[in-house]
């Protein structure tokens, strides 16, 4: 919306300076600008529906389905008539129980339960201070993950610790989202989203961390303003991806690997600013998922008894 409107200025400019006299001065027509499209964001982030939302509305229209919305808040959609009818809050549905969301959204309980059912996850405690946290570690061996007890986004998750003063860190980042912190053991292997829908698995997808890729030319911090000024989603969705960060956090995941703001990668060398995908990009590999990794995620889904599910799974190779 900003392009077209300053593409309509450029516009108006271009017609001669009779018209350019008749607008206001730059500085307050870029103030009147802004100020207008700060209140339609707020009208938007007001009334509008959520991003998951608008995706099942644009779906539904497309499929001839009657939809409406119960609520706003929360968000609370109403799909189709008769004994075909469906409601959906988020990513929760009419279907999901209350106990499967309960403990989807408690990762001790959800890890505790899938290993009483055999199901593949790494070694867990649950500390509250930071020689709590060094005691597990020592137990596990390094590298460990630390994250928040409870939270989503990847907020407060730091992967790969591999010393006591790595781990310090994280277990700070963490507790700043949670006071119960969890350390795990590191598993080695790419990031993947497995959906499991209804008992089947659907769709898959590699997840990279925030990262840049180096032309041989441009410093990472350089890389990184290129890539923040345009941060559009590659598969066309409206979605606008994070900004890419330039934080401590970044600075000490680029240092493990000899980087620095200042260096020049290398033509073709990624550079990765965080240790865990959210906020990065993603790959699709349904086509590619070994059929038992797709019966794992379904099995992880059966056990919580969630009937839809973003399964997280780490393989080096999930073909």
């Amino acid at each position: 919306g900003q392009i077209v409107s300053f593409a309509f200025l450029a516009t108006l400019g271009s017609l001669g300076n009779d018209v350019v006299e008749q607008l206001p001065p730059p500085n307050v027509l870029s103030k009147q600008i802004s100020e207008t499209w700060s209140k339609l964001e707020q009208t938007v982030n007001r009334d509008g529906l959520p991003m998951q939302h608008r995706f099942l509305v644009a779906e539904a229209r497309e499929r001839g389905i009657r939809w409406q919305r119960i609520l706003r808040r929360p968000a609370l959609l109403h799909f189709g008539s008769g004994r075909h009818w469906r409601r959906l809050e988020l990513t929760t549905t009419d279907r999901t129980g209350y106990l499967a969301a309960t403990t989807a959204a408690k990762k001790p309980r959800a890890t505790a339960l899938m290993q009483m059912m055999a199901v593949p996850v790494p070694v867990q405690f649950q500390v509250n201070t930071v020689e709590q946290a060094l005691a597990a570690a020592n137990k596990i061996g390094y590298p460990v993950v630390t994250k928040p007890m409870s939270g989503n986004r990847g907020r407060g998750v730091s992967a790969n610790l591999k010393n006591d003063p790595e781990l310090r860190v994280g277990f700070q980042r963490a507790a700043a989202i949670n006071k119960t912190v969890l350390v795990e053991d590191f598993i080695v292997g790419e990031d993947y989203r497995v959906l499991v829908i209804d008992g089947e698995c659907v769709a898959a997808v590699k997840r990279v961390p925030p990262s840049v890729v180096g032309d041989g030319t441009l410093s990472v911090r350089r890389l990184i303003d290129k890539a923040n000024a345009n941060r559009f989603r590659p598969d066309g969705l409206p979605r606008i991806l994070s900004p890419l960060p330039d934080d401590d956090e970044a600075k000490r995941i680029m240092a493990k690997s000899g980087w620095d703001l200042s260096s020049v990668p290398p033509e073709g060398t990624r550079v990765y600013l965080r240790s865990v995908a959210n906020g990065g990009s993603t790959e699709d590999v349904t086509a590619h998922i070994h059929p038992d990794n797709a019966m794992a995620a379904v099995r992880a889904a059966q056990v919580l008894g969630v009937d839809v599910a973003g399964a997280d799974f780490i393989s080096p190779d999930i073909t």
